[in-house]
């Protein structure tokens, strides 16, 4: 009963696909460490840019291929202190303990990691890109909706930009720089 218990928990929390985070569980998780940590936090959401070519070019299974690397390579970047979540589809979340400018190295590092990312799929050779938005908070930190729409809109003007790109919210709060 013991495993049983475990098993539906972890149903419960975690992404299928990838074994990271569900969103219901990072916000929860994310929300209660906003109220509780005085040190800084920065939110860096990641989404795959023209993802659904994968999708449609290969397979919805070469697709999860993807998502897992992807997740993968995300995860491996942070430590234990990191939330880390699948959020959506092809976009992922991570809330981690450090200052702006060591989140703008790990998002630049991530960056590059899905940007070098090949994955062979039967007779194709797949690569994947991201934009990644990031937003910052300090203690006394900011409201986990704002911080993550922050996050969100630097993520969507980095799109807009071209993809292949990270955006971060100025520390000010409605700037993107």
């Amino acid at each position: 009963q013991r495993h049983t218990a475990a098993a539906l928990y972890h149903r419960a929390t975690r992404d299928p696909l990838t074994g990271l985070l569900n969103r219901a569980t990072f916000e929860e998780r994310a929300r209660e460490r906003l109220a509780g940590e005085e040190t800084d936090l920065s939110l860096i959401y990641i989404d795959l840019d023209h993802f659904k070519r994968v999708n449609d070019s290969a397979s919805h299974v070469a697709g999860d291929d993807m998502i897992r690397s992807v997740g993968d390579l995300i995860s491996a970047e942070f430590g234990d202190d990191a939330l880390v979540a699948r959020t959506g589809g092809d976009e992922f979340a991570v809330l981690v303990p450090v200052t702006e400018p060591s989140a703008i190295a790990c998002g630049r590092r991530v960056l590059g990691s899905i940007d070098a990312l090949r994955i062979q799929w039967q007779e194709q050779l797949l690569s994947a890109a991201a934009s990644i938005g990031i937003a910052h908070s300090v203690a006394p930190h900011t409201e986990f909706d704002r911080l993550l729409s922050l996050a969100d809109a630097a993520c969507f003007a980095a799109k807009e930009y071209g993809g292949n790109r990270l955006i971060a919210a100025s520390r000010e709060g409605d700037e993107l720089k």
